[in-house]
């Protein structure tokens, strides 16, 4: 997808701010019309909504602080796309705040538990062309594309200051959402990493993504395994 495209597209994106006792927080819809000239199965319209905040969410009637957000979007091909199919995109995620070190009672950090689920229909599936996936369905790269069974990404994570450091942790389970192929129920799992940090107008980060693909999809790349390691350095002039 890292190509110049021709295409007519347009967006439309609205967002409420909700005050209301079962949400305090933002409301998003959206639709996303993509009309490829030159590559018309990338041809979709996408409408969704987002709902993120505080109030209402598992952590407020937990009794702690944190966040929830939920995301549904549907996607169906359009112009001369030849699919027939429409897909479904969900996405759950639930923060909780926390101190792990230090006296403050200020929250240093967080954990959450999320779930992300793209359909197909085992020959194509949700796509995003004009996005990466990369950080989204992990670091390592292995997914890129949505598989043609779809993907569901079981996420568990979460981030602490380590003094004057920013450490942030992830763990991803990956399995197709519905069975159209071969395919193994499993696809892989992954582990990310990262440690940052700031020096006057410099900004270090370490991040490092360590996969383990399912053996019973080689050759696909899903079924290899995978270490990747970035050293970054950003400043302001």
């Amino acid at each position: 997808y890292a190509r110049e495209h021709d295409l007519d597209a347009f967006g439309i994106r609205t967002i409420f701010d909700v005050d209301a006792s079962f949400l305090l927080g933002t409301i998003e819809m959206y639709v996303y019309n993509f009309d490829f000239v030159h590559s018309p199965n990338l041809s979709t319209r996408t409408y969704g909504i987002q709902v993120e905040g505080t109030a209402g969410c598992v952590s407020d009637l937990l009794g702690f602080t944190g966040s929830c957000e939920a995301e549904f979007a549907f996607q169906e091909p359009i112009g001369a796309n030849a699919g027939s199919s429409g897909y479904i995109y969900t996405h759950l995620k639930e923060s909780f705040n926390l101190t792990l070190f230090g006296e403050s009672e200020e929250p240093r950090g967080s954990i959450y538990v999320a779930a992300k689920a793209m359909g197909g229909d085992g020959e194509s599936s949700f796509s995003t062309p004009l996005g990466s996936l990369h950080g989204y369905l992990g670091w390592a790269d292995k997914i890129l594309a949505t598989p043609p069974d779809g993907v569901l990404n079981l996420e568990l994570g979460g981030r602490h200051a380590l003094g004057k450091w920013d450490a942030k942790l992830a763990f991803h389970t990956f399995r197709r959402v519905q069975q159209y192929t071969f395919l193994p129920d499993e696809y892989g799992t992954e582990l990310d990493a990262t440690l940052s940090r700031k020096f006057g107008k410099y900004n270090l980060l370490f991040k490092a993504a360590l996969y383990r693909g399912n053996e019973e999809l080689r050759p696909s790349s899903l079924g290899y395994d995978a270490t990747k390691l970035w050293t970054q350095i950003q400043f302001n002039i």
